[in-house]
């Protein structure tokens, strides 16, 4: 049996539940699993499905106890865009996978090069063609995946709308502000519809049951395993989310229509343009359709990105124009006729089949590279 360390990078909750993904696609291998994530995302994780689990604070270290006992133990390290290891000493020696849903947004190529190492590029637009423009000493490394596809029962007495308020986490900023609002607007969405139960999933405090604008009766607030969450959507009518590629994509993979809440982060920002080129976005929703300021978020910096986020939230929660577009829109969203979601909900699948169409999936990779 091979030990295998997930370790999750602290930037939402994306790297974590794309780990936790891969962890079931590989569940029928000689493996044993560790996870080591930030503290947030450990309502994510079933410590069912591991060995062990270490949540030490906000991982802003690799030097903690708790990280080197992983270490210590594990044979193969799966890195969620955890890049840190490829240059840290302590972990020489290890097995280097790394697993990047976003190889498609960095603005340079990662400068990660261990030896021995498998580097997972998740495809989506643009990945082949930046594989295949790498030099070829170096093109080796890496390997183009189809997104991770894990197979899904509904949930049982499952909501008719699932609104996904999760990986709000960010390192360089957090938009306090964001799930308040967007759930007060919500709650205003919701009158006169006929939806009569929404399911709101988030890390997020009891108090936000009762930010949806007098709707509680119908609106539930829960934190759920990752697991479980995809088990929602997928008995779901219709899921409302930020871009974020994970849930979008986890989504689109079970056939549920899916449309998007404003972004709260570049990379967001970057995917809901893709999404709309593609055809999948028929409600806008984007800061600039919003505010009229434009695209006020559209740098690589980081945080000068989110200071162009935060002012458009900013924006709208001081305008009533603003909001009132908000709302119209999500009314818009919530109210598409049945054969138009159907229409959305086989595009969507359409877009994701087409990311899987002639590429390895993660299991075929590691059964080849990492095992063989």
């Amino acid at each position: 049996m091979t030990n295998v360390l997930l370790l999750a990078e602290p930037f939402g909750y994306g790297p974590a539940a794309t780990l936790l993904k891969c962890r079931r696609c590989l569940a029928g291998l000689p493996l044993r699993w560790r996870y080591v994530g930030p503290e947030y995302t450990r309502p994510l994780v079933d410590p069912a499905d591991f060995d062990g689990c270490a949540f030490p604070g906000a991982l802003d270290s690799l030097d903690s106890p708790e990280v080197a006992v992983a270490r210590a133990w594990a044979d193969v390290v799966l890195s969620g865009t955890e890049f840190r290891v490829a240059g840290d000493a302590a972990w020489r020696g290890k097995r280097l996978v790394v697993f990047d849903p976003l190889f498609w947004f960095w603005p340079e190529v990662p400068p990660v090069s261990v030896p021995g190492m498998v580097y997972l590029c998740q495809n989506f637009p643009g990945v082949p063609d930046r594989v295949a423009a790498l030099p070829p000493n170096e093109r080796g490394r890496f390997v183009v995946v189809a997104p991770p596809r894990v197979a899904v029962e509904p949930a049982a007495g499952r909501a008719q709308v699932v609104v996904n308020l999760c990986g709000l986490h960010n390192p360089v900023r957090v938009l306090a502000d964001y799930p308040r609002y967007v759930l007060d607007c919500l709650g205003r969405a919701l009158r006169g519809t006929g939806w009569e139960s929404v399911l709101v999933v988030g890390n997020l405090p009891p108090a936000a049951a009762g930010w949806v604008g007098g709707e509680p009766g119908r609106v539930t607030v829960r934190t759920l395993p990752h697991a479980e969450m995809i088990e929602h959507m997928a008995g779901a009518a219709l899921v409302l989310t930020s871009p974020g590629l994970n849930t979008a994509l986890e989504a689109m993979a079970v056939g549920v229509p899916t449309l998007f809440l404003p972004p709260v982060n570049n990379s967001q920002a970057a995917q809901l343009d893709r999404f709309r080129a593609a055809g999948l976005v028929p409600v806008l929703t984007d800061w600039s359709s919003l505010t009229g300021l434009g695209r006020v978020w559209d740098d690589p910096n980081p945080a000068r990105s989110l200071d162009g986020i935060a002012r458009c939230l900013e924006a709208c929660r001081q305008s009533a124009e603003y909001t009132g577009r908000f709302i119209e829109a999500l009314r818009r969203a919530l109210t598409l006729v049945l054969t138009a979601r159907r229409e959305l909900a086989a595009r969507q699948a359409a877009f994701y089949a087409g990311l899987e169409r002639g590429w390895p999936t993660v299991e075929e990779v590691w059964a080849a590279r990492v095992l063989g």
